[in-house]
């Protein structure tokens, strides 16, 4: 970027050298491109942080669902459809099946 922009202050005195506005033109397009590819990651990185950050107020808000409409909702079920209630409570359950760590060979 700095030879583009002390090229850009004596053009007129390059034209002996094959450089034109054109080319300077050519050259700041491609210098533009080259920024927007090093700020790819960076992006990506800031998009992925920002996407965390909110799964935590997502799961709350999941959470608030279940627990305030959809919990209270199913109770009506409880003497009408008794099967119907349990098999809801029985997939509410939680299952952590903890972490998986790698055995070392014997």
């Amino acid at each position: 970027q700095v030879i583009h922009d002390e090229a850009d202050k004596v053009i007129a005195n390059l034209a002996d050298y094959g450089k034109t506005p054109a080319v300077l033109t050519q050259l700041q397009k491609e210098i533009d491109d080259y920024a927007a590819i090093l700020a790819k990651p960076r992006t990506a990185i800031g998009t992925r942080a920002t996407a965390t950050t909110q799964l935590g107020e997502l799961f709350q808000q999941s959470d608030g669902l279940l627990k305030n409409q959809l919990d209270k909702l199913m109770i009506s079920y409880q003497n009408s459809e008794p099967e119907f209630y349990q098999t809801y409570q029985n997939a509410r359950i939680i299952v952590d099946l903890g972490v998986r760590r790698k055995t070392e060979p014997e």
